[in-house]
């Protein structure tokens, strides 16, 4: 009996070392974490910060970010007048003086 007990001590003991390491690793791990958030944030705003002196700089990067938000198939119609688009969707002779720009 006495030793059944002192290896259910034992084995109580490992199985709270086990699980202290266990802990003490989530721990380490969520720190470093945070960290490496911590470290990219300021990375971030500093590049934010150095884009900011620059306006060729902010306006490349408003390109950019809006090039970024257009998909492939999106379509886009650029003219010299506002009634291109008119005459583009009514085509012909309907559309000339008869649309809702001319």
């Amino acid at each position: 009996a006495k030793a059944m007990r002192i290896e259910a001590e034992a084995s109580a003991e490992k199985a709270k070392i086990q699980a202290d390491g266990t802990a003490e690793a989530e721990i380490i791990a969520a720190r470093a974490k945070g960290e490496a958030a911590r470290l990219v944030a300021e990375g971030n705003k500093k590049a934010a910060d150095l884009l900011a002196t620059s306006q060729v700089a902010v306006e490349l990067a408003k390109m950019d970010k809006s090039a970024s938000l257009i998909g492939k198939s999106d379509k886009f119609f650029f003219g010299q007048e506002p009634a291109y688009l008119a005459n583009l969707v009514l085509k012909g002779n309907a559309a000339k003086g008869a649309g809702i720009f001319g």
